[in-house]
């Protein structure tokens, strides 16, 4: 997805053109199920805006992303994840980190702070060993349901590097369970703690190499959440709704980059033993 979460019509347009060219009737008709009050005149002053700006390319009927426009994207994006992941260039902090240090962040809600939390882990995947698995623990993984496609380029990014990507979490509510499809079991899996492992219940971690990315949510929000998953059968739009109204809420979160690597290996092994790593895995 271009936009994780589409809020207007170009949006809209071009999250959907990502998949590949469009009929324009067939367009308008997905797009109307998604935001019924939306009209064909409206789509069609918003095709013509983007061709002008060579965007897309309109041609029989059809409605395609321009592919210079997407080759301009491509070498942008290029030359932005060398100037952030490159580790001959400090242009974050964070890379700076020597063993011991930590830097703390505080954010006014959970998915901005998970956008922040997103930033950090390419940075740091982008840059670390690809022989160690990435470790992470959730009392619940509400991202792959409040935010998917950003949580899904986040797991495929690390498996597509050959790295695995560990997951446990903290709680095996209907809702923690349902996101188990889209762990694929091997390069991707997934395991729900029989034990508490953390105090706190609004505690979650990740572990690349020796850098640890901890985050606490506020209370409130925690409490909204565990109230949520006790209470879902199964996951709807009605769940859905109630899951982005709770992430939302204005609420404080800290998030802390550390890099220390004893409390790493020690956190790697009280993760580690619920997956399966292969003799080449660290």
């Amino acid at each position: 997805m271009i936009f994780n979460n589409p809020k207007n019509l170009e949006e809209r347009i071009l999250t959907h053109l990502q998949k590949g060219p469009h009929r324009v009737s067939d367009l308008i008709d997905d797009i109307k199920k998604i935001r019924p009050k939306t009209t064909k005149q409206g789509v069609y002053a918003t095709l013509r805006s983007l061709r002008k700006d060579e965007v897309v390319v309109l041609h029989g009927g059809f409605v395609s992303l321009n592919t210079v426009w997407l080759d301009k994207m491509s070498d942008y994006f290029s030359v932005a994840m060398r100037a952030y992941t490159s580790p001959s260039i400090k242009v974050d902090v964070i890379l700076s980190l020597q063993d011991g240090d930590s830097i703390q962040y505080y954010f006014k809600d959970p998915v901005v702070t998970d956008a922040f939390w997103s930033h950090v882990f390419y940075l740091l995947t982008a840059t670390m060993s690809k022989k160690e698995p990435v470790f992470l623990y959730n009392p619940h993984e509400w991202f792959l349901l409040a935010r998917t496609e950003n949580e899904k380029n986040l797991m495929d990014n690390v498996t597509e590097q050959g790295r695995l990507y560990l997951m446990t979490v903290g709680n095996k509510y209907p809702l923690d369970r349902y996101v188990g499809k889209y762990f694929d079991g091997t390069k991707a899996q997934y395991f729900f703690s029989e034990k508490k492992l953390f105090a706190k219940n609004n505690y979650y971690l990740n572990i690349i190499g020796d850098y640890l990315i901890e985050v606490w949510l506020d209370p409130i929000i925690t409490k909204k959440l565990d109230e949520l998953y006790k209470q879902a059968e199964q996951f709807t739009e009605k769940e859905q709704i109630a899951l982005q109204e709770i992430v939302t809420l204005r609420s404080r979160s800290k998030l802390k980059i550390s890099r220390n690597s004893k409390k790493a290996l020690r956190l790697k092994k009280l993760l580690s033993r619920a997956f399966y790593l292969p003799k080449n895995k660290t």
